[in-house]
């Protein structure tokens, strides 16, 4: 057994991942403050939201103390991780970063402000700006000037001129997930035997990546082969995988939609509405995701190993958890709401 500590720490805080049974009670609620209650004193984020003192919470402060309590728990168990493996994990938290400068730029696109953006974003630990400062630039000129004082900014200059041109949000998004996946695979690809596991869902998630882009390039775009590609990620071992190359060339929608159902994977992709394709394909990829984190969990005797599917469980319980609010915000039935969840199927 090895990294014994960090599997300790790790299954302890999976045992306390929300249950089918907790979804099934929060999408009965009727209000948000319902919502907070019933996580406060029936869960385990009672732990960090105990530390709050509101009487009544908006929906916006509730996203925030989730999106709190995420980072927190990545940070908090950075100390148990096999120092060989601290800048992956430190990689990781900086996701959130270019969380942030993807909702920004999401606001710019759009036009749309809310009110307390600071609120909305996650929080920051390693600190390449001050949330404060980046929540203050209000036009693509300011921010791209923020964004000179980052390690994103050349990032962004590379397709810039491409975005004015085409005012495709996508290209900025796109952009900043192949710098980071391409990296973070990097990273993964030199740890040692001790991180199999996640060297396997982690490629499992860049071919997903690929497939989801290639999607939205050929299909809702309307690109070439050759444009989409400048779109995927320039990962060798992913771009030689048969299926990507199949489905990259294939030229009618429902062709790559048949080709997904028929193929691994295909209970996640086969009872989505081919018209809703676009909205749910990402969903189906995180359900596999999260089916094999489940499934390998019961083989897995490595501490490395447990941690990161935690990573994986965890990162889903707090998006399925934004669902939910979503949904009872906005009264969704319950049987209608629990097929959004990542958890659902």
């Amino acid at each position: 057994m090895k990294y014994p500590f960090l599997m300790t720490k790790s299954r302890a805080l999976m045992s306390n991942l929300l249950s089918r049974k907790d979804y099934e009670n929060m999408m009965q609620l009727s209000s948000i403050d319902d919502l907070f209650t019933y996580l406060k004193h029936k869960t385990h984020y009672g732990k960090f939201l105990s530390k709050t003192t509101f009487n009544s919470i908006h929906r916006k402060d509730l996203e925030l103390l989730l999106k709190k309590s995420l980072c927190s728990d990545l940070e908090n168990l950075y100390f148990y991780v096999p120092e060989k493996a601290k800048e992956f994990i430190s990689f990781v938290i900086d996701r959130y970063e270019l969380e942030n400068i993807k909702i920004i730029f999401g606001w710019l696109h759009s036009k749309r402000f809310p009110l307390e953006k600071e609120s909305i974003l996650f929080p920051v630990f390693h600190k390449n700006y001050e949330l404060s400062s980046l929540v203050k630039n209000e036009t693509f000129d300011e921010f791209m000037e923020f964004l000179k004082k980052t390690p994103y900014y050349t990032i962004i200059k590379a397709v810039y001129d491409n975005y004015l041109k085409t005012k495709k949000l996508f290209i900025l998004t796109n952009a900043l997930d192949i710098w980071y996946y391409t990296r973070l695979f990097k990273l993964i690809k030199n740890l040692g035997k001790y991180a199999d596991f996640l060297k396997k869902i982690f490629f499992m998630q860049c071919k997903f990546l690929d497939i989801s882009s290639i999607y939205r390039c050929r299909f809702l775009f309307g690109l070439s082969v050759n444009e989409t590609k400048n779109f995927l990620l320039p990962i060798k071992e992913i771009s030689e995988i048969p299926d990507i190359h199949i489905l990259l060339n294939m030229t009618n929608e429902k062709e790559f939609f048949d080709f997904l159902t028929e193929h691994d994977g295909s209970q996640y992709f086969i009872n989505i509405k081919n018209d809703l394709f676009a909205q749910n394909i990402d969903r189906a990829d995180e359900r596999i995701l999260l089916a094999y984190a489940k499934k390998t969990l019961k083989k897995l005797d490595n501490g490395f190993d447990i941690f990161t599917a935690y990573i994986y469980l965890r990162e889903y319980e707090y998006r399925d958890l934004v669902t939910v609010i979503e949904s009872v915000r906005y009264g969704i039935q319950p049987q209608k709401a629990v097929r959004y969840l990542i958890n659902g199927v």
